[in-house]
């Protein structure tokens, strides 16, 4: 690949230094963007955010909810945001915590099992056809969505989709394309306001 930036091309920049990259044509294109905006290198000559979610596998009985929350809450630990899915035997919540090694410690510890994935978030206005917009993108990329949920911040301004794709890099290189605002994790847990 070429790499390109919008002065010009830029073929001695360390990869640590690019930040938000897109392959188009064999070039990657990038934008200069803080350090902790930016993106990780990967096998795939692709660029990604990485946002580390924590999801905790519970049974289905009043009060496991409660009770995670309750033992992360008492070691400091601040959910961001989460997701909770369930069948008629357990029950998987998803969360994105501002310390994914010292939640998934404390979970463990108690007994619970507890996975840590990356996924993707997306900021997008909070009006209607936000989502759609986003899914179009990448059905013509595509792309396979495993999961996906959200919320708003800034009083209903903005919302962030928070995805898990079966390729997370070609679905960021599409939502990058059709540019997109792929949310760093710190972002995500400050409510966008990093």
């Amino acid at each position: 690949f070429a790499v390109k930036g919008f002065l010009g091309t830029l073929s001695s920049r360390p990869i640590a230094s690019l930040a938000r990259c897109v392959a188009v044509r064999n070039v990657l294109y990038y934008t200069r963007l803080p350090l902790e905006r930016q993106l990780f290198y990967t096998p795939k000559q692709v660029f990604v955010m990485q946002i580390r979610q924590i999801s905790i596998f519970l049974e289905n009985k009043p009060g496991q909810l409660s009770q995670i929350c309750r033992d992360l809450s008492d070691s400091g630990v601040n959910i961001a945001t989460l997701s909770l899915a369930d069948s008629s035997d357990f029950g998987i919540v998803r969360m994105i915590v501002d310390d994914h090694e010292k939640a998934q410690n404390i979970l463990t510890d108690k007994g619970h099992v507890v996975n840590v994935c990356n996924v993707v978030a997306v900021g997008v206005p909070d009006s209607p056809g936000g989502m759609a917009g986003v899914t179009d993108v990448l059905d013509a990329a595509g792309v396979n969505i495993e999961y996906s949920y959200a919320f708003a911040f800034h009083s209903g301004e903005k919302a962030v989709l928070v995805f898990r794709f079966t390729d997370n890099a070609k679905a960021e290189a599409a939502l990058a394309g059709a540019g997109y605002s792929l949310l760093a994790e710190k972002e995500v847990i400050a409510g966008g306001k990093a």
